[in-house]
């Protein structure tokens, strides 16, 4: 008993002097981070500073005429960052490549990768200060951008709590408008104008050109509400600050002079796109194309080529509704060239299904089916990237997570580093632990010998349970594709759908109930082709069979090509000597001349 006695003890003196040198280098790493601050940085070498300012003028330039470029020198700027061990300035530097890569070339999933790299730079240095509102209105935008909106709406609320403890009021009411815009855009209107009239009290206080701003922010509110009175009054109000601005002397310390002028510019552009929408929904079309017109000529001479898109299309639309089509098609193939240009992905899609729609009303089925074609390997395109998409959303969902964990703990370390630790009551509570840890293997060793034979009987039951799991989910798997290639058996041998003209994916989707991708994939897996092959398979072998039961010429070849279900002569003709190796023509003319034999085509190879 003595010598368990004197055990303790000496485990107790042993946990005491580690607590205290815990204490000692917990005390020191507060000190440390206290001393250390998260802020802009200069390079250590005089060639990393010019390098450094000959990459940011270069940005500068290219930045609205060549993105490209600009996104190159900014690869190339934040490597120098990090060479030169600027923590700060390389986590800024991200943030923005992020937001030039989301707005000038639309990919989200590479704009997302930069973010998360800034991201975890602000992890690997804790010393990331938790008063910078900015911050997280950038991570809202990028989740907004991305149709995440309930953490938009958590970050910009952060944004607006840290605006408000810093007395930081244009931070706040930038955060409030990002968040009326989400609630806008989310059809919450009665939300929307909740805090975009907040917003619009801190900044009736600024200058007349932010208060222009929240104006337009409200008529467009009211656009989408089709409310049109209330459109004009808060466009008037907008007009009438923008006019106050010129009268107003400009604070350089709010604003900029060239800044002021870019911000005038963008509201003439919000202004002619209000009226545009005001005069669509009052059915004055021509009006209303006139003034998406102007939008798009004003947006132009601000190099805002993303925003001209969706000009474009509204404008295609419009001349869509009044039947104009020239000027539709025009248009149409204006915005699918630009989306095109600019990898913007959702305006290929809408734009190729409007150019096919309005090709097939003129009965131009090639450049029908082209766009049509197009708009269905985008529609793919957009799948594939949404997955990538999802996963660059998951990664800065746990990189915020663990981001919040870090600045938690430091602020917890900061609150309770100075005080005293009570280590005798901690000596105690050790020694309790250790006794009872004594006790543990005693008490496990006794539990695992009576539970084992139980343990053992629910594994070898659970294993009999997933081997019947997957041998049913298998059949179910192999029931549901027998059930398909008979389905499509009967719709093609039976029903010889393929004569449909115009025949495609969806619509044959749409009468098996299922939906084009998996149709898609079981074509091109379990048949070893694709469906356009599928379906001109059995056209050019129902065209045999019409030929040769058809010696007397009763049907021309323009008659069998319609009646199989092609489109036009030149197609049918291409596909048929693709699949039999001659012409239409040809085995016309062997049928008639009784020479079948001589063709030796086997219509089963087809």
């Amino acid at each position: 008993m003595h010598k368990f006695n004197t055990s303790i003890n000496n485990i107790n003196c042993l946990v005491s002097i580690c607590l205290l040198l815990l204490a000692s280098c917990t005390s020191n790493n507060i000190n440390d981070q206290k001393n250390t601050h998260w802020k802009s940085e200069t390079a250590s070498s005089e060639a990393g500073y010019q390098k450094i300012d000959y990459l940011k003028t270069a940005i500068k330039r290219l930045y609205s005429t060549n993105p490209d470029s600009a996104i190159f020198y900014y690869q190339r700027i934040i490597n120098l960052y990090h060479k030169e061990r600027m923590p700060y300035n390389e986590f800024d530097a991200n943030l923005k490549l992020s937001e030039l890569i989301s707005f000038r070339k639309c990919d989200a999933v590479k704009a997302i990768s930069y973010y998360n790299r800034a991201l975890e730079i602000m992890i690997q240095y804790e010393e990331f200060e938790n008063n910078n509102p900015y911050f997280y209105i950038d991570m809202g935008n990028m989740f907004y951008t991305n149709k995440l909106f309930p953490q938009a709406k958590k970050s910009y609320m952060r944004a607006i709590n840290i605006a408000h403890e810093h007395k930081n009021n244009f931070a706040a009411s930038v955060g409030q408008n990002n968040i009326g815009i989400l609630f806008r855009t989310t059809g919450k209107y009665d939300s929307a104008s909740i805090y975009f009239h907040r917003a619009l009290l801190i900044r009736k206080k600024i200058i007349p050109l932010y208060e222009a701003q929240n104006y337009y922010y409200l008529a467009k509110l009211f656009a989408f509400k089709k409310v049109p009175d209330s459109i004009l009054l808060y466009r008037n109000l907008g007009l009438e600050a923008i006019k106050r601005q010129t009268s107003t002397k400009i604070d350089t310390m709010i604003i900029t002079t060239s800044a002021s002028k870019a911000l005038t510019q963008d509201m003439y552009v919000y202004d002619a796109n209000i009226l545009a929408i005001y005069y669509n929904n009052i059915k004055i079309y021509s009006l209303s194309i006139y003034y998406y017109k102007l939008a798009l000529q004003r947006s132009k001479e601000l190099m805002d080529d993303i925003t001209s898109i969706s000009y474009l299309f509204e404008i295609a639309k419009l001349y869509v509704t009044i039947q104009d089509d020239k000027n539709a098609l025009e248009y149409a193939e204006s915005t699918y060239h630009t989306a095109l240009r600019f990898n913007n992905q959702e305006y290929v899609v809408k734009s190729t299904n409007l150019l096919s729609q309005l090709y097939n009303n003129n009965n131009n089925n090639s450049k029908a089916n082209y766009y049509l074609r197009q708009n269905l390997n985008f529609i793919d395109s957009l799948d594939n990237s949404s997955v990538s998409l999802q996963r660059e959303t998951d990664k800065i969902l746990l990189i915020t997570t663990q981001a919040e964990e870090s600045l938690r703990t430091r602020l917890y370390n900061e609150k309770n580093g100075g005080k005293l630790i009570k280590l005798n009551f901690i000596s105690l509570l050790i020694q309790s632990l250790l006794l009872i840890s004594l006790c543990f293997p005693v008490i496990y060793i006794y539990r695992k010998r009576k539970n084992r034979k139980i343990k053992d009987l629910q594994q070898v039951n659970m294993s009999f349970a997933n081997i019947e799991k997957e041998r049913k989910n298998g059949s179910e798997h192999t029931s549901v594709i027998n059930m398909l290639d008979k389905q499509l058996t009967i719709l093609f041998d039976q029903e010889k759908i393929y004569t449909k003209k115009n025949l495609s994916l969806s619509d044959v989707a749409k009468i098996l109930e299922t939906n084009t991708t998996y149709l898609s994939q079981y074509i091109n897996n379990n048949l070893n082709t694709n469906f356009n092959d599928y379906v001109n398979s059995y056209r050019v072998k129902d065209a045999c069979n019409i030929f040769k039961n058809n010696s007397s010429l009763k049907y021309s070849i323009d008659q069998v090509s319609d009646m199989v279900g092609f489109g036009s002569r030149t197609t049918f003709y291409s596909t048929f000597k693709r699949l039999t190796g001659v012409t239409p023509a040809f085995f016309q003319k062997s049928v008639i001349e009784n020479k079948e034999q001589s063709l030796d085509t086997d219509l089963n190879d087809i």
